[in-house]
């Protein structure tokens, strides 16, 4: 009986060892749970707007000049440009382990001095603010207790109030090639990203699950 007795008790510590490294991988993402994460990019749509606008600018007047033989001469630009970061706000429903169901909420402000020569007075100062909402989906491809890896991507709308007449209404979108979590219930993130809300750059934040 005591023998049987020692057999049991070293099958079931065998069992807790093996058992146990199994357990620390098991990933994490239970279905029906939700997430809010906070992030920050170097700007939003509102910047990427007027930078969009500064860098096309010169393409433009290249082609202006070489399709009219060199009768048009473009005025040289002195204006300043200015933007804050892009912040967002994304919530997350867990609907598979493997698959999160977003919706987020991003802001900008961005701002143009316009100057005519180098050194000379603001003529006037150009504003836009960007407000977007996007539902989308993020993919987990490599899911760990503490560190996931994961893409995604949104579409949705965004609303430009710009001084000028190019502010209203339009679509928009974003797309997540390569993202990272780290942490268990609070966790931090960071993301590289495409489209109309961040542009071609990075985005970094931390969030919580409940």
């Amino acid at each position: 009986m005591k023998q049987i007795l020692r057999i049991a008790a070293a099958a079931a510590l065998l069992g807790c060892v093996t058992l146990a490294p199994v357990r620390a991988q098991e990933p994490f993402g239970t279905p029906g749970q939700w997430s809010l994460d906070i992030g920050v990019g170097p700007t939003g749509l509102a910047g990427t707007h007027a930078i969009g606008e500064q860098v096309l600018s010169p393409f433009a007047q290249v082609f202006a000049v070489i399709f009219t033989f060199g009768l048009y001469q473009p005025e040289k630009s002195c204006d300043e440009y200015s933007c804050s970061p892009g912040f967002s706000l994304r919530t997350g429903w867990q609907a598979k382990p493997w698959l999160l169901v977003t919706g987020e909420l991003n802001g900008s402000t961005a701002r143009a001095d316009r100057i005519k020569e180098e050194g000379g007075p603001v003529e006037r100062t150009d504003r836009w603010q960007s407000v977007s909402l996007l539902p989308g989906v993020l993919f987990t491809y490599f899911n760990r207790p503490s560190v996931q890896l994961y893409s995604g991507a949104a579409v949705g709308a965004s609303f430009l109030f710009s001084d000028l007449d190019d502010g209203g209404l339009r679509p928009t979108f974003e797309i997540v090639p390569f993202g990272l979590k780290f942490g268990r219930k609070f966790y931090g993130t960071a993301e590289l990203n495409w489209g109309t809300e961040f542009g071609a750059t990075f985005r970094a934040g931390a969030g919580c699950r409940f």
